[in-house]
């Protein structure tokens, strides 16, 4: 039996097939409405299923800027009101600002020979006391003049926490005796956010960008904030000109978002949850008890009618009236008559279930916020030392990350590298090379930044661990110091001070013998020092045992100032414990 041959409309629907298939390989680009006849209605992704259960699921394509714009002024009001009267979202911010920023993340300079290496200690500490004495002086690096350079880092972390960045903008006056290098801070709210082009590019928010996407300059309110009073006209800064301090989580994103939009809504209604919960335990609590009418009651009709509420009060009602109530002060009960008795309602409010309740979403709201429970709730009794262990670690990773690439990378660094070329063109700096060698100039830019430090769960176990690196080599003493949060070189100097001052007393050899001498095992109790089961001396049975010998306790002195020395010299702060230079 012969077929029929197909005729040319058949063939339509599959020649238009085959165009659209071989135009989406040419072009590279698909053809939705071909796609769209031809497709199921599940997806190979469950994600992207749409039927019944995903109805309500309708989402669209954004950019990452375009979707932090659509809402980012009540993301902002809302997330600096959870600041101020949320005290979860107050202790989140808290614990960024502790574990990024701290007492501050210091600097010292690092500059070596570009040739042979060696330590150059006069440059290294002419850099750090200038920079020590601008740091610290809030009326030379505070364009406000209230903030020191490390109460401005915590006002940074503040601030992308709050409101997902700022910009710094570095301003220069000239100082006869300092380095006349200030820094201003400003909030995303000192954005012009009603201008959106100029000279031929965009403008998202007060930021400017060229057809890449990259930012080429910022609209601001540099002098007053538009919401304090009536500002001046917008100032334009070029990229250059300021620092963008903010978390990128997407490309082409010109903007950060507060560091808890995630969580924003959950922690607003566990807010609301409390609110309404304490209500109902409250009122719960205002009545005592209440007084019921007994079988043999005399009351009549008529007044029950009124207590019930299905006959209006009138002036002749008596005592029995439904909106009459007894008002008992503490110690003091009424006389009741015959027939009534005080029931005392047992208050359901809150009930066990509130404790897990919010615990469960506090663990929700510390993971949206990058933390964890012990830390949004400042509760650190439950769990052991490898739990809290662990939690550190997940913590430190978190905000590493931020000290390292928003702060040391974004900030800090620029601004050390722009104070040191000023100090440098001022001549209040001597670095030789410094303005016509690239070479030169990277040997004294070189710097150690070092973080706050990092928390010791147990002080005897962290101990014994260091001290296992250090036998087995991977461990160095630099890498010890950073996590304590110390610089070697004034340990070190200290305890060169130390020994010069037990020698002005002469107890040298006393603490000499404690802290070097101790046998590699201590002796038991009754027996000698010796580790025998007798009181002799050692000495006696052993002529040549010089217990004190001052050759050897002076070559081991010797090894702590050497350290003092070159060596110990080019040991500076690492950031964050991982010595990093930049």
């Amino acid at each position: 039996m012969s077929q029929r041959k197909p005729k040319a409309e058949d063939q339509r629907p599959k020649a238009a097939g085959k165009k659209a298939k071989s135009l989406a390989r040419a072009t590279g680009r698909l053809d939705h409405t071909w796609s769209a006849r031809n497709s199921s209605t599940r997806s190979a992704y469950e994600a992207a299923t749409q039927n019944r259960e995903t109805a309500d699921w309708r989402v669209g394509l954004t950019t990452a800027t375009a979707a932090i714009l659509e809402g980012l002024d009540v993301m902002l009001a809302r997330s600096r009101w959870m600041i101020r009267n949320d005290g979860y979202a107050a202790s989140a911010q808290g614990a960024y600002r502790r574990s990024v920023v701290g007492g501050g993340i210091t600097a010292r300079a690092s500059a070596r020979h570009p040739v042979d290496g060696q330590m150059l200690k006069g440059y290294n500490a002419q850099h750090d006391l200038l920079w020590n004495a601008w740091a610290n002086d809030p009326r030379l690096c505070d364009v406000e003049k209230t903030k020191c350079l490390y109460e401005k880092q915590a006002l940074w972390m503040d601030e992308l926490f709050a409101a997902g960045g700022l910009l710094l903008r570095p301003v220069y006056t000239p100082q006869a005796d300092a380095v006349g290098l200030a820094i201003q801070e400003l909030e995303y709210e000192q954005l012009n956010g009603d201008l959106t082009s100029y000279g031929g590019n965009a403008v998202y928010h007060g930021v400017e960008t060229d057809r890449y996407g990259a930012p080429v300059a910022y609209h601001v309110y540099a002098a007053e904030h538009p919401l304090e009073e009536c500002p001046s006209a917008p100032i334009r800064l070029l990229e250059s000109e300021c620092w963008h301090v903010f978390r990128k989580g997407r490309v082409r994103q010109l903007i950060g978002v507060p560091m808890m939009h995630a969580v924003m809504p959950s922690l607003r209604n566990l807010a609301m949850y409390e609110i309404y919960t304490l209500g109902k335990a409250r009122t719960e609590a205002a009545f005592h008890g209440f007084i019921e009418e007994g079988a043999g009651s005399t009351a009549t009709v008529d007044s029950i009618r009124k207590r019930l509420g299905a006959a209006a009060p009138d002036a002749s009602a008596s005592e029995e009236q439904p909106y009459q109530q007894l008002r008992v002060e503490n110690g003091l009960f009424p006389v009741l008559r015959n027939g009534r008795k005080v029931t005392f309602p047992g208050n359901s409010t809150p009930n066990t279930v509130y404790p897990q309740f919010v615990q469960e979403n506090l663990k929700r709201i510390a993971a949206g916020a990058g933390l964890d429970l012990p830390t949004i709730a400042r509760w650190y009794a439950d769990g052991n030392f490898n739990t809290q262990r662990r939690a550190s670690l997940e913590i430190e990773a978190e905000t590493e990350a931020i000290q390292d690439l928003q702060f040391i990378n974004g900030a800090l660094r620029r601004c050390r590298e722009l104070w040191t070329e000023i100090a440098v063109r001022e001549g209040k700096l001597s670095a030789t090379g410094f303005l016509t060698s690239a070479r030169w100039k990277a040997a004294y830019l070189l710097t150690n930044w070092q973080g706050p430090a990092r928390k010791v769960i147990d002080e005897i176990k962290d101990q014994a661990a260091w001290d296992m690196k250090f036998k087995s080599l991977r461990g160095t003493p630099q890498q010890y110091f950073n996590e304590r949060g110390v610089d070697p070189r004034d340990v070190l100097s200290e305890w060169k001070e130390y020994f010069e001052l037990l020698d002005e007393y002469g107890l040298t050899g006393r603490i000499d013998a404690m802290f070097f001498k101790a046998a590699p095992n201590a002796p038991k109790a009754g027996m000698a020092p010796d580790g025998t089961g007798t009181d002799a001396d050692p000495a006696a049975s052993d002529p040549n045992a010089t217990p004190d010998d001052p050759a050897e306790l002076l070559a081991r002195r010797e090894v702590i100032a050497a350290l003092i020395g070159d060596e110990g010299g080019s040991n500076g702060h690492g950031g964050n414990g991982h010595g990093r230079l930049l």
